[in-house]
């Protein structure tokens, strides 16, 4: 039988009955009958939404919704279940003392380097086979190393550089044949510069790597103006090579994945590549324009001997072409959990302070993204389908929210800005957008006040890509006058 048009909460079956309801609130108990089932009882909740799933417990039924928690069951049914069982019983930490596993303390850290350098002090635990603390081993026991700048002493004491840098470091700590590690993300305090121009995505930042990848954007013009296909490709490809680690993939439909339908679908030949032949006249002039920019080393398009026609498959190998221009980082629409994504640059106590960047978005069958940066756990987003530039702390809820027009277009570089302040008690956030290249408005376009504010957080970036591709260069963040 059909409940409804949609359902997150998972159905319960006790005692002989069904208990379920869909998304929108229509309550169902189903009596099993065979291939089907019988309605006992049906209702609406009305103005409430079901998200979680019932569950029973001592003769009563509870049901969580968008308005209320409801317990339902009989006021004269004396409650029974069924004793715990005995948990478990942990076996003496003497029965097994020689250590296995190694842990270092603390196993992620973020310190500042520049003149105003940070430390800390590291410890090591051991644990035997079955996770049983042991003891924290004396600093004379243990070797300590790292890879990265900076220095580690003796007793486990790191230092970050006096150089303002941004790094990865590895902590790595040996106990006789045994080693643990630690990572430590190194960020100087502000002002910050991103260029791009090294070909990586800052390794610092979290939640940026795997979304975004860094492309050469002189190549990228270069080739899209020769033969557009080739730029899009340029971008699926150098993403599949970096967040893959390999050096030649296979694009085929052998998994569920489906890789080649991903491929095809990216540059819009879904409909229209049914056959090898087919593949090789669509996508030939491109993926011969990337084999010419050292982008590829090899490609191929093959059938394999017996397949049935519709098994082609590409093969590509990846040159040796980097980054040797202007450097920009983009967010790829292919990448799911790209969605609404954000990535954090840094220390969360920053506060007062402005982020901007050169932003620009693509153009894929008449859809723009929407691109922002954070400032202090708020958002300036550059809304493409709205045509609207908006300050918010959160999507769903837009207490605090300010949103104006703004007319922008595709495939044009603009400048975005936006200043983080803490006046009075209350979090004022003020923002501005215009092309690049332009002279700066005097005036902020867009200005909000929360007065329950956030007073300081991690600079970053945020990018809903699932239409068109985002790109970033110039990213700048200091303090403000």
């Amino acid at each position: 039988k059909k409940l409804g048009t949609m359902q997150r909460a998972s159905p319960l079956y006790v005692d002989g009955h069904i208990y379920t309801s869909t998304a929108n609130g229509r309550w169902y108990i189903l009596k099993p009958n065979g291939n089907s089932v019988d309605i006992v009882h049906r209702m609406r909740l009305n103005g409430e939404e079901v998200h979680g799933s019932p569950i029973v417990s001592h003769g009563r039924l509870y049901v969580p919704t968008t308005g209320a928690l409801y317990c339902i069951g009989k006021p004269d049914h004396k409650p029974q279940a069924d004793p715990r069982p005995e948990p478990p019983k942990e076996s003496p930490v003497e029965d097994d003392p020689t250590p296995t596993h190694v842990q270092v303390v603390p196993v992620e850290s973020l310190l500042r380097s520049g003149e105003k350098a940070q430390s800390q002090r590291f410890l090591v635990r051991l644990y035997n086979a079955k996770g049983q603390y042991l003891r924290t081993v004396d600093s004379s026991e243990v070797k300590f190393s790292i890879d990265g700048p900076g220095e580690i002493d003796a007793s486990g004491k790191y230092a970050a550089p006096k150089e303002p840098v941004h790094a990865a470091v590895y902590v790595t700590a040996r106990v006789g044949e045994l080693t643990g590690q630690a990572r430590i993300r190194v960020v100087p305090e502000l002002p910050w510069e991103f260029t791009f121009d090294d070909g990586e995505v800052p390794i610092t930042w979290v939640g940026a790597r795997y979304r975004h990848i860094v492309i050469d954007f002189d190549l990228f013009q270069k080739l899209t103006a020769a033969n557009p296909m080739a730029g899009q490709l340029y971008i699926f490809l150098m993403s599949e090579f970096i967040n893959s680690g390999r050096q030649t993939l296979k694009y085929d439909i052998s998994t569920p994945a489906q890789k080649r339908t991903q491929l095809l679908r990216f540059v819009d030949l879904e409909d229209s590549v049914k056959t090898l032949d087919d593949a090789k006249k669509a996508t030939g002039p491109a993926l011969d324009l990337l084999k010419q920019e050292g982008v590829l080393k090899n490609w191929e398009w093959s059938l394999p001997k017996d397949a049935p026609e519709n098994e082609y498959a590409l093969t590509v190998q990846r040159g040796d072409r980097g980054v040797t221009g202007n450097g920009v980082m983009v967010k790829i629409t292919t990448i799911p959990k790209g969605t609404r994504s954000q990535a954090w640059m840094g220390h969360t106590h920053f506060h007062d302070y402005t982020i901007e960047a050169d932003v620009m978005g693509a153009e894929k069958h008449g859809k723009l993204p929407d691109i922002g940066l954070i400032g202090q756990r708020y958002t300036i987003d550059l809304m493409g389908a709205s045509q609207q530039l908006q300050i918010r702390t959160w999507p769903p809820q837009l207490r605090m929210a300010k949103t104006v027009p703004f007319q922008w277009k595709a495939n044009t570089w603009y400048r975005l800005k936006m200043r983080c302040s803490v006046e009075d008690g209350k979090a004022v956030l003020r923002g501005k957008a215009w092309v690049r290249g332009t002279p700066e408005p005097k005036e902020w376009l867009v200005e909000a006040v929360d007065e329950s504010p956030n007073v300081q957080g991690s600079p970053g970036l945020y990018g809903n890509a699932k239409d068109a591709e985002i790109f970033y260069d110039n990213i700048r963040v200091y303090y403000n006058d």
